[in-house]
């Protein structure tokens, strides 16, 4: 099943008898965009994982931070690898575990009402995640301004903050713009009321520039990295298999 490409709460974490993403499901890519897929050799082991004997009533109100680095839920999935394995219990999980070790995550409340918990995504990891629950989805974002900014070498768009890039509009309200030559394709509803957007470099694809009337990466350079839609060869060249060449 695939997700709207900016699904309200989108990385809310939700126990109904298992611990589950609330879109537990796999997010619309960005068209041509490098597969935000699991580092290379990312670890799915559940190390720091505590199991609390006593019963519990999974749901929402159950899903906390046991600390700035732990989540703690009710749940059946004791093991927090997508199957019940038993009556519901307290279980707590690094954040970083349970974005199977693809980068520095913390815990913090899902947003200023609630001490619902979610894992965040520190500075530097990737946005697009694969959970200890097997599900694919978009991390939040740990920095309030950080962004989702396309890596080409990581194949994943990275959270990055200090870019001075913001939206307001998040969902059908959103509009692709140019911020300087960086292309703000989406911008995400993660829950805290602040949109998290993703950003191509135009520069860094090749040179290329954001062309405002269009909102494409344009005028990229020969050898560098092109799709059909939006990063855009310059002219006297053709996108071969992703790569701009000489016609």
């Amino acid at each position: 099943m695939t997700c709207p490409i900016d699904a309200t709460r989108m990385w809310r974490i939700f126990a109904l008898g298992l611990l589950l993403p609330l879109t537990a499901c796999t997010s619309a890519p960005h068209p041509g965009a490098p597969d935000a897929s699991p580092t290379a050799g990312a670890d799915g082991s559940l190390d720091g994982q505590g199991t609390d004997a006593g019963p519990c009533t999974p749901g929402a109100a159950s899903v906390v931070c046991a600390d700035s680095a732990t989540l703690s839920a009710c749940t059946e999935d004791t093991n927090f690898d997508g199957t019940r394995d038993g009556p519901p219990r307290t279980a707590q999980i690094s954040c970083t575990a349970f974005f199977r070790n693809v980068g520095p995550a913390r815990c913090e409340p899902y947003n200023a009402t609630t001490t619902e918990a979610v894992c965040t995504m520190d500075d530097g990891g990737p946005c697009g995640v694969v959970v200890a629950t097997g599900q694919f989805t978009t991390a939040r974002c740990t920095t309030d301004d950080a962004v989702c900014l396309l890596d080409l070498a990581a194949r994943n768009y990275l959270c990055t903050p200090g870019t001075g890039i913001a939206c307001g509009a998040t969902g059908p309200s959103f509009v692709p713009f140019c911020a300087g030559d960086r292309l703000v394709w989406r911008c995400g509803d993660d829950g805290d009321g602040i949109g998290q957007p993703h950003v191509d470099d135009c520069t860094a694809l090749g040179n290329g520039t954001c062309d405002a009337a269009t909102n494409k990466c344009v005028n990229i350079q020969r050898d560098g990295t092109c799709n059909l839609t939006e990063w855009i060869c310059a002219a006297g060249l053709r996108c071969q298999n992703d790569v701009c060449v000489a016609i």
